[in-house]
This record gives structure tokens, C-alpha cells and sequence, in this order.
């Protein structure tokens, strides 16, 4: 399918610094920026942007690697109309800071409307913490009176490093609305796992945590399994693919009975072998939650 950058002729003026796509809806102003930018998107991106959209909850752009350019043209569609969604889904779209910077800023002009932000699997940075920290606070308008009510968050598989840990935990415990928490292969460190293992110690909301493939070992091992045996509200943990070995699995069978919440912890993947699967085993039958179908 051949791009037709002259369709975008109609909608702007050629001598314009910046084109105006106001006037049109916010799914049409987004293949119009991609012809202005001389990227055509895909034909699945144009199918659903001539779809009717009013009744849509959670708009999906997953997997259409859209990349920065083509990233950027959504922000400024987003921003250009309205889209009755309450949750968008970006991904595995290679979206660099720059482009997810755009997006959420995009975002926060529905800050009180967004439940659920899935861009996983992206290319971004600790820059992007830094807006997303904005985002969940609301900072960037501190004198409007609207609040985040995001409720899932997934931002796991991006290079954010320590930096998350040491920015946003103190935030996420204060924010009293999200409940769903995804950090997967977010090279936290091991500074940022301890500050991981405070926030399910301390968070009064968040039910779903998922921390896997972050190289927890160690003494954020030791860490962890007191955070579990103090949690109050997290009741699915997944912890796979890390470093727990045969000492943390018994760290954490000793914790297990402290704790009323957890109904799902998963250890998969992290070098324990019988002495710690027989302890996690015998923590488990004595452990009423976890042992519930």
C-alpha cells in the first residue's frame, strides 16, 4: 500500500511552521501526522483508526512497533481529539525517552480518566521516570485539583534502573489508587530491590507486584523475605527469575506463616533446589492462604 502524502494537503497549509489537525478526530489526526511525517502506518493502525471508538475501554497498540517517530504523531493525536478509553496498552513499540515523554504528557491531560498504562517492552530510560513520577502525582499542574487514578501499571522491560526505585517507590506508597505494579527485567539493582522489598512492606494498596528477572540475591534476598512476612496488602508476588537459592527460599518459608495476605508467590527460576523447595513446602501446608486452592 503506497503512502498518499498528498491526502494531507487538506488539512494544512504548506507555509505552516506546524500543521493543525484540530478539527478532526483524534484516531484520523493520527494517520494525518504520520503523512506529514512521511511514515505511513500500518494497515491494522489505519483499520482501528477508522473504527468507531465510542464504546472502546482499553485502546491496544501492542506489538505495532511503532518506534519514535511514529510514537510522537500518536501524542500529538492524542492531545489533538478525545478518545472515550480509560486504558491504553503501547507495548513492544520501541519508543524511545523522547517519544514516551510526548505520550505522557499527552496522558496527563486525562489524568483523572486513565486507569490502566501498559508500555512495557519499550526502549525508555530513567528520563521517562521522571514524567511518569509527574504523572502518578499530578505534579506538572500542581494547582488543578485533578488526581491520578491509575490502577495498573506496567512499565517493566525498559532500561529504568535504580533510578525507579530511588524516585517513584516513595510516591507509589503514597498513592492510595494503584493495585497493580509490573517492574519485570527493569535492571533495578540491588539498591532498587530493597526499596522494592519496602514497598510491598509498606504499601497499604497494591495487590499485584510482579518484580521478576531483576537479579534479586543477596542481601535483597534477606530483605524481601521480611517484606513478605510484614506485608499487609499484596496478596500475588512474583519474584521468578531471580537469585533466591536454597538460603532465601528458607527465608522466605520462615516469613510465609506471618503472612495472612499472599495467595500467589511465584519462585520460579531462581536456583532453589531441595532443601529449600522441602522448607517452602512445609511453610506452605502450614500456611492456609497459600495452600487454598
Amino acid at each position: 500500500m503506497p503512502p498518499h502524502h498528498h491526502a494531507a494537503t487538506a488539512y494544512f497549509s504548506p507555509r505552516a511552521k506546524q500543521p493543525c489537525f484540530e478539527h478532526l478526530r483524534a484516531a484520523e489526526a493520527f494517520v494525518r501526522h504520520c503523512e506529514y511525517t512521511d511514515i505511513l502506518p500500518c494497515p491494522l493502525i489505519i483499520m482501528r483508526s477508522c473504527t468507531d471508538l465510542t464504546a472502546v475501554e482499553m485502546l491496544s497498540f501492542k506489538n505495532y512497533c511503532m518506534g519514535s517517530t511514529m510514537g510522537c504523531c500518536l501524542a500529538k493525536a492524542l492531545v489533538a481529539g478525545y478518545l472515550p478509553f480509560v486504558g491504553i496498552n503501547l507495548s513492544g513499540n520501541g519508543l524511545d525517552d523522547h517519544a514516551m515523554i510526548e505520550i505522557l504528557d499527552a496522558l496527563e491531560l486525562r489524568i483523572d480518566h486513565l486507569t490502566a498504562l501498559d508500555i512495557s517492552q519499550n526502549s525508555f530510560g530513567p528520563k521517562v521516570v521522571d514524567k511518569l513520577k509527574a504523572l502518578l502525582q499530578n505534579e506538572t499542574r500542581p494547582n488543578e485539583s485533578r488526581a491520578s487514578n491509575l490502577v495498573s501499571l506496567n512499565i517493566g522491560s525498559n532500561t529504568i534502573g535504580e533510578h525507579f526505585c530511588q524516585q517513584l517507590c516513595p510516591k507509589l506508597i503514597q498513592n492510595q489508587k494503584l493495585c497493580e505494579l509490573w517492574l519485570d527485567s527493569s535492571r533495578v539493582g540491588l539498591a532498587g530491590a530493597h526499596l522494592a522489598a519496602t514497598l510491598v512492606l509498606h504499601t497499604q494498596h497494591l495487590l499485584t507486584l510482579s518484580i521478576s528477572y531483576n537479579c534479586i540475591r543477596g542481601d535483597s534476598v534477606a530483605v524481601f523475605a521480611e517484606a513478605i512476612g510484614e506485608n499487609s496488602s499484596v496478596t500475588h508476588l512474583d519474584v521468578s527469575w531471580n537469585s533466591f537459592g536454597d538460603g532465601g527460599a528458607m527465608l522466605v518459608a520462615q516469613a510465609l506463616p506471618r503472612n495472612a495476605k499472599l495467595r500467589l508467590l511465584n519462585l520460579g527460576s531462581n536456583g532453589i533446589a531441595g532443601t529449600g523447595c522441602a522448607a517452602l513446602l512445609d511453610s506452605i501446608r502450614s500456611h492456609s492462604a497459600l495452600a487454598s486452592p
